[in-house]
């Protein structure tokens, strides 16, 4: 008679880590960003890490971390692509390269809080439900010095926005704007999939993974800063606080080069959800091609006063301005052709 002693039917077995890198020309920064990574209170089961044909000592770097993790019992799949692929195949191929159950997305040129892994098992270990989680920075400098400022703070994430997410309501969020930053995201495997492949052109890798994912699945934010995300002249992908100007308008780039392109990334969205029907509801097929409506109707603005006006008055009374955008500012805005 076996005497193996099994758990209870609720608890759930230990969740597997993989840590995904996807480096070029890192050199300058990645030695500590690799450090972090085996200074964690729960170090990953496996790290995948898929040059992009770099041409500095990042490869060299590399191997030598590779040896390393290698006597921690770390499995280590690190490979140097045959050409340069660009950061969203690169990503995509190391992604489906990872064998874990959570898939940590890590840059090059950050450095993790020690409790970052162990924060974010426990978050998926005890909501079996959540699909990808993503969390709040500290935004330093090239040096590594504090910018007075995190993540969600200088994408004016609100504490409404907050309560949203935690409310099962990420997509409707993510149909506003996106506020997951890759760097600070973890996603199951398993739901990985729905989001294949990454599109071409627009949609960034980390804002394509929550926006398919929630459309399916939870998606939620852990309002904790576990990363430090270094800002410098060469990030792919940065950030900072918007001005005042930038409010009114709503981004650094002009109004309407921003609602085009967010209008482009909605079709794209919607070709790939005719190609996978089971993602997306009747219903949310039809907010989302609402949301592209409006995204058309803002773009579509003439240049007189008068011939705004009943557009804008139209939109409002759709609800559209309220719904999508701030209300009467974004409003103002279109009114006064601010840009």
């Amino acid at each position: 008679m076996s005497h193996d002693v099994q758990p209870p039917a609720h608890v759930h077995p230990p969740l597997s880590v993989s840590v995904v890198m996807c480096t070029y020309n890192g050199a300058r920064f990645l030695q500590p960003q690799l450090e972090s990574l085996l200074a964690q209170t729960r170090l990953p089961d496996e790290i995948v890490i898929h040059d992009d044909r770099s041409d500095d000592a990042t490869a060299d770097i590399l191997r030598d971390f590779e040896e390393k993790t290698r006597r921690s019992g770390i499995t280590t799949r690190f490979r140097i692509n045959a050409t340069n692929l660009g950061y969203r195949k690169n990503f995509q191929t190391a992604l489906e390269t990872a064998t874990a159950d959570l898939l940590f997305l890590c840059d090059q040129d950050d450095l993790w809080h020690p409790r970052k892994i162990e924060q974010f098992c426990e978050a998926f270990q005890r909501r079996p439900a959540l699909s990808l989680l993503h969390c709040n920075a500290r935004l330093v400098d090239e040096r590594g010095q504090s910018l007075r400022m995190s993540l969600f703070e200088a994408l004016d994430i609100t504490p409404d926005t907050l309560a949203s997410m935690h409310a099962g309501h990420a997509f409707d969020v993510l149909l506003r704007r996106n506020i997951v930053t890759g760097a600070a995201m973890a996603i199951r495997r398993q739901a990985l999939s729905a989001a294949l492949p990454f599109p071409e052109n627009e949609w960034i890798h980390d804002e394509w993974l929550a926006m398919i994912t929630s459309l399916h699945s939870v998606v939620d934010t852990d309002t904790s800063m576990l990363i430090d995300y270094r800002q410098h002249g060469t990030n792919q992908v940065g950030v900072r606080k918007r001005g005042f100007k930038e409010k009114i308008t709503g981004h650094a780039v002009s109004r309407r080069q921003w609602m085009d392109r967010f209008a482009r990334k909605l079709d794209i969205l919607l070709e790939h959800l005719r190609e996978h029907p089971q993602l997306a509801s009747a219903t949310t097929l039809a907010e989302i091609k609402r949301r592209m409506d409006h995204l058309l109707a803002r773009t579509s603005l003439g240049s007189h006063f008068f011939a705004r006006l009943p557009v804008i008055r139209a939109e409002w009374a759709k609800g559209n301005y309220q719904r999508y955008d701030v209300g009467l500012l974004s409003a103002i805005s279109d009114l006064l052709s601010l840009h």
